[in-house]
C-alpha cells in the first residue's frame, strides 16, 4: 500500500511521521502547492511557481496539521535525509468543472508549477531564485508536442 499525502484538512488527521513510523510508503501531494482544479472549485487556486518558492517546498515539506490555532498552523516537514519510505511527489489535475478549460490551456496553466515541482523534488529545495527559475522556464518553454496533443493532435 501506498499513501498518497495530500491534505490534513481535519484536525483528527494524524501526521505524516505516525504513517511513515507506522511503514506506510508514502507519496507527498501536496494540495496547497500541487492541486490544479478545474473552476478553482472548493477554495483551490491554481499553483504557481511563486507559491511553491514562496513555501520553500521540498518533498519532505507536507500540508501543515491543525493545531492550537486552528487549521494548517503545525509545519510537518521531514528533514533530508529523507526516509526511504518517503517514495517522491506528484501534481494532480482535478476535473471539477471540466468546462472551465480547455485542455491547451491546462498545459499553458500547469507548465510552470509542474516544472517548479520537478526542480524542487529533484534538488530537495533549489538553489536557484525564483527569478532565475523564471528565465529558465521561459528559455525552455514549450514542447513542441505537448502543443500539438493539447489541440487534439494524433500521430
Amino acid at each position: 500500500m501506498v499513501l498518497t499525502w495530500w491534505t490534513n484538512w481535519n484536525a483528527g488527521m494524524r501526521p505524516v511521521a505516525d504513517a511513515l513510523a507506522a511503514g506506510h510508503r508514502v507519496v507527498n501531494v501536496n494540495d496547497a502547492l500541487f492541486y490544479y482544479v478545474l473552476g478553482e472549485n472548493a477554495g483551490y487556486r491554481h499553483p504557481t511557481a511563486a507559491r511553491i518558492w514562496a513555501a520553500d517546498w521540498h518533498p519532505g515539506l507536507f500540508p501543515a496539521r491543525w493545531g492550537s490555532g486552528g487549521q494548517g498552523t503545525v509545519r510537518q516537514e521531514l528533514v533530508r535525509p529523507y526516509p526511504a519510505l518517503l517514495l517522491g511527489v506528484s501534481f494532480a489535475v482535478w476535473s471539477d468543472r471540466p468546462e472551465a478549460q480547455t485542455p491547451a490551456e491546462v498545459a499553458e496553466g500547469i507548465r510552470a508549477p509542474l516544472r517548479a515541482m520537478a526542480e524542487r523534488a529533484w534538488n530537495a529545495g533549489s538553489a536557484l531564485s525564483l527569478e532565475e527559475f523564471a528565465s529558465i522556464d521561459a528559455a525552455i518553454g514549450e514542447a513542441p508536442q505537448t502543443a500539438r496533443r493539447a489541440e487534439g493532435f494524433r500521430p
